[in-house]
């Protein structure tokens, strides 16, 4: 926080000094917890016009585009919000139906009354859940897949299983402690049966494209009383001219300076697609980098 306050202010100084200066977004640093994020663009994007989407993908175009457009949304904002949110005990809670169940608007009002009971009970949940339809089930019935849902609670104190069954009575429910959860599923490098490391990464597995495709935002939803992540933007101010941009940064040290409170444990590079006022699509690259904050 003392980072983001200090280093906003060396940015606003620089914008005031160069009144004429075209803005552009040249790095990002999202701080989910003792998580960070950060995004830096090998070409300083120009923002000085009507804000516009900006999304980190392979493909812009028809269908397939909006299929990873909302499938990298939802994984990216579940995976933020579970970073800022996780406990020493948070849980990992699966309801299921035991009848085939394929309506929305019929979960959505059956999960509203499993809350309302568990308040009732004494455990009002904070939550995050992610929808998914049981593909094989559905196979089997010849249908598109009964709705189930995939819940982190991040309630710290033990809640009875008696008591979820009391509130969920439509089928089987699970609860686990996430410390100790172990993979499920096979892929990305992962072996079915290891030791979870990232649960954010875990839950956004349940994030099918199918159901990004189908539900868009509406694949998740959290409780109101959660934590949100931290974002701050670092610009580039260009002096120059289009055919010769001359960049000047401020404060330059600024995303270093989080970077050197932080230990990387992964790093990535991206393509992105954007398009300009002209109707311009600009190719350009994002360095990822995340890390966890060191305390020492």
């Amino acid at each position: 926080l003392y980072l983001i306050t200090h280093t906003k202010r060396g940015v606003e100084s620089m914008g005031n000094s160069h009144e004429y200066a075209r803005k552009h977004l040249a790095s990002r640093v999202v701080v989910c917890g003792d998580t960070v994020e950060f995004y830096e663009y090998k070409n300083p994007i120009y923002i000085d016009f009507e804000r516009q989407r900006d999304v980190v993908k392979e493909n812009l175009e028809g269908e397939k585009g909006k299929r990873e457009d909302n499938l990298y949304r939802a994984r990216k904002n579940v995976r933020q919000i579970i970073w800022c949110n996780l406990t020493p005990h948070t849980k990992f809670l699966t309801l299921t139906y035991a009848e085939t169940m394929l309506d929305m608007k019929k979960f959505k009002r059956d999960f509203q009354t499993f809350c309302q009971s568990m308040k009732r009970q004494g455990y009002p949940l904070r939550y995050l859940y992610v929808l998914e339809r049981q593909l094989k089930r559905g196979m089997k019935e010849g249908n598109e897949g009964t709705i189930h849902a995939h819940l982190v609670v991040f309630n710290d104190e033990k809640i009875p299983l008696k008591v979820i069954q009391k509130a969920w009575p439509h089928g089987r429910t699970e609860i686990h402690i996430l410390k100790g959860l172990r993979w499920d599923r096979d892929g990305n490098g992962y072996r079915k049966g290891d030791k979870v490391r990232d649960v954010g990464a875990y839950v956004c597995k349940y994030i099918t494209k199918e159901a990004a495709l189908e539900w868009g935002s509406k694949t998740y939803k959290c409780s109101l009383n959660l934590k949100r992540p931290i974002e701050e933007k670092f610009y580039a101010y260009d002096i120059g001219t289009p055919e010769r941009p001359d960049f000047v940064q401020s404060p330059d040290d600024a995303y270093d300076s989080f970077l050197s409170c932080v230990d990387v444990t992964y790093e990535a590079e991206k393509e992105i697609r954007y398009t300009m006022p002209n109707g311009e699509v600009i190719v350009n690259r994002v360095y990822y980098k995340q890390g966890k904050v060191r305390y020492d």
